[in-house]
Order: C-alpha cells, then structure tokens, then sequence
C-alpha cells in the first residue's frame, strides 16, 4: 500500500538526522561497563541498522539492551549465532538512541518496521 511506504518513508526522514555511526569492531572491543565504554555497548533504547562495505543495508533492528548484546551476546538470538553470515558482512552500524522512558517497546518496534518497509534490507526477517 501507498500510503504505508509514504509514512514510512517519513519516519526514517524524521530520524535520519539523528543516526549516528559506529564500526561493528568497535562495538565488540568496548566494554559497556567502562565509564568511557561506547554508548552502544551500555544499556539503551535502540533502533539500529547493520551495514556491510559496500554500503548495502543487511539488517534492521531494535532493542531494550544494548546493541552489543545483541550482536554478540543475547544467547542463540545474537546477531553471531542466529546469521552468522550476516554478522561477518557487516562493518558498521548506524544507530539511535531513543529515552527509555519515553518510548515503549513497541514504539521501538513500529520504526525498526517502517525503516525496513522504507529501505528494505537485505535480510529483512534476519533470514536471506
């Protein structure tokens, strides 16, 4: 339908000035518990995306935790173990942090959903 992809499309241009970048291999390295870790390995409201080189959008994605939690460490549903091949293509992420206690957990659903109808990713369902 029309009119979801037009909404859709308004949602990520309404974020899009608000993403910010990380590499996957920073992620990985920093250590959440650190005063100076990086954001995404701390405890967040996050909407994210997963890039590889070339710039292709593989994967988007929300969650409660941390973004290092889920890429690495959420048990069989890291991104590690769940799409192996994904993770290994991915190199960068761009993310949004969203306030916990404005934003539910559905809302964090409702724009990982219109980003991936805006944007279609590679793997849209987290399977190719």
């Amino acid at each position: 339908m029309e009119i979801l992809r037009e909404t859709a499309e308004k949602i990520y241009e309404s974020i899009e000035k608000d993403l910010k970048i990380v590499s996957k291999e920073e992620i990985i390295n920093t250590d959440g518990k650190l005063r100076i870790g990086h954001e995404t390995a701390k405890k967040g409201s996050f909407v994210y995306m997963l890039f590889n080189e070339v710039n292709t959008l593989l994967y988007v994605g929300e969650t409660g935790t941390s973004i290092k939690r889920r890429m690495i460490s959420d048990g069989s549903g890291a991104h590690k173990f769940k799409n192996p091949k994904m993770f290994n293509e991915t190199v960068y992420i761009k993310y949004l942090l969203l306030d916990h206690s404005k934003l539910s957990e559905n809302e964090r659903r409702f724009i990982e959903q219109a980003i991936s109808i805006h944007k279609q990713p590679k793997y849209y369902s987290n399977t190719e």
